[in-house]
């Protein structure tokens, strides 16, 4: 990804990358239960790969800044993800580190349960999120957490992208759900139309799923 002023994405996403792992069940399992099944599908999943993959599904220009494992489970998190025409240049494979993983049981009526196994490798950090990196975005969405519920950077992308004119990062409502936070110096009218299109409090309250 380019690292110069222009604003060349529409969405940056910075968070995670996940493998899904969908195993078809007879029932859902229980405290002391188990359920033998069928494995019926292997996804990219993760929050921020999520919503880099939906802004560039709607037509926007997307791209993730994430850190998956050295190996093949994160090689195809990625190729995916450039495959659907997200930009993941800025995203880095840990050396020997592993790709967190989710495996989700679905049963015959649809009804779903979830278990993430958080590695080593989750996030990117902090360092790997350069301001030139932040400032090619319109619309910089960084996750708000870790997998322990704490701030996954403290004063981080999200604070510092809205520093610059033109340039809106993602914030927690009254409600907890996700609402647009503009910068406060004023933006063009052709930008401001460009920004609403890509980042809305109506589109982002629900653009990141929770796998």
């Amino acid at each position: 990804m380019t690292t110069s002023s222009a604003r060349s994405v529409d969405v940056l996403a910075v968070g995670d990358a996940s493998v899904d792992y969908f195993v078809r069940v007879p029932h859902i399992a229980v405290a002391d239960d188990k359920a033998i099944g069928r494995l019926v599908g292997v996804h990219g999943g993760g929050m921020s790969a999520n919503l880099a993959a939906a802004a560039s599904f709607a037509g926007a220009r997307a791209a993730l800044a994430t850190a998956v494992g050295s190996d093949e489970p994160g090689r195809q998190a990625l190729e995916r993800l450039a495959a659907h025409g997200v930009d993941v240049s800025a995203s880095i494979a840990v050396p020997g580190g592993h790709t967190w993983f989710c495996v989700i049981q679905l049963d015959a009526t649809g009804e779903k349960s979830l278990v993430g196994a958080v590695t080593e490798v989750k996030i990117p950090a902090v360092d790997q999120i350069s301001d030139d990196l932040l400032r090619t975005a319109r619309v910089v969405a960084p996750s708000p957490t870790t997998s322990a519920g704490r701030p996954a950077w403290p004063g981080g992308p999200g604070r510092r992208a809205r520093r610059w004119p033109s340039t809106w990062s993602p914030a927690r409502s009254p409600a907890g759900g996700i609402r647009c936070a503009r910068s406060p110096a004023s933006a063009t009218s052709s930008s401001a139309t460009r920004e609403r299109s890509a980042c809305s409090p109506a589109a982002t309250r629900c653009a990141a799923p929770s796998s």
